[in-house]
């Protein structure tokens, strides 16, 4: 039964969401209530549309001022311009959420967006879905296209077992800075590598890591470049039987070509988990396709 918070979101986005469901399925099939996460249902209610947040924000209320925010610089030595609302978030979990503990980082970060400074990162309600698919597919392996913060890494990383490997690709140096920083105070730098550079022309960098296959591959960068990618992920025989890509924001913003792509393919079995986008109302979806070698 679809939740309460649904139906009316569900109804309105009917038309446009037509387009993105496979045939076979219908707005019922896949949809997950809000996340089970504690600190994510004191805020289920909360919209934070992409207009009304700007970087200029000031910091969430109770962020203490006595850590100094990080010095980001270029490769150039110049200090990095832009990101200052990423920056902040690194300063304000290193200065406020406990070390080396993963689920208390999350809630940091979720009550940081949450208080008006709006992220693009999976989000609290999708990352449930996602350790759910986790749960049920224990991958030893787990590649991500898109790091952005670091929230899908600390989300994700921390249910791979020990000797496994989690390996984030991006091609944003700050961000991938602020990552860095965030991972490494939620105590898993000995299990998530962090690669900078576009995957098309970085994915060799996954052998020199000591990685032949993808148990699990996240898809979350540019949502025009998921077919391309994933493509190769194919190409070069990385997926094995049973391998699994989730790919992210499918209907918001959308990724009709990729949808098209993969639903059609004789090697994966895809299906629709219809959600919301990260910390707001509106209609999302996780395209989840298995392969089958």
């Amino acid at each position: 039964m679809l939740s309460r918070k649904l139906q009316p979101i569900i109804k309105r986005h009917l038309p446009s969401l037509k387009a993105y469901l496979p045939a076979q399925s219908s707005t019922t099939a896949g949809i997950r209530a809000a996340s089970s996460r504690p600190h994510a249902a004191a805020f289920s209610s909360t919209t934070l549309p992409r207009t009304m947040i700007s970087d200029k924000q000031p910091a969430a209320q109770g962020t203490t001022t006595t850590t100094t925010t990080p010095v980001f610089k270029t490769s150039g030595g110049r200090e990095a311009r832009g990101y200052a609302k990423e920056q902040r978030l690194l300063a304000h979990v290193v200065a406020t959420a406990r070390k080396n503990d993963p689920a208390h980082v999350l809630q940091v970060i979720d009550e940081f967006a949450l208080a008006g400074n709006w992220l693009m990162n999976v989000g609290d309600e999708k990352g449930a879905i996602v350790e759910s698919l986790i749960a049920t597919h224990r991958p030893s392996v787990m590649v991500e296209l898109g790091a952005y913060v670091g929230y899908s890494a600390v989300c994700f990383a921390r249910h791979i077992p020990a000797g496994g490997k989690y390996i984030s690709f991006d091609v944003n140096p700050t961000t991938t800075q602020v990552a860095r920083g965030i991972v490494e105070h939620a105590g898993l730098s000995d299990r998530v590598t962090f690669i900078l550079g576009s995957f098309d022309t970085h994915y060799t960098a996954l052998a020199d890591a000591g990685v032949d296959h993808i148990d699990m591959l996240f898809v979350d960068h540019w949502k025009d470049l998921y077919k391309r990618d994933v493509d190769l992920v194919v190409r070069k025989n990385l997926l094995r039987d049973g391998s699994v890509v989730v790919a992210d924001n499918t209907i918001n913003p959308g990724t009709p070509e990729y949808l098209a792509w993969i639903r059609a393919h004789p090697k994966f079995t895809s299906r629709t988990i219809l959600s919301h986008l990260e910390y707001s109302d509106e209609v999302d979806a996780l395209e989840v396709s298995v392969y089958k070698a």
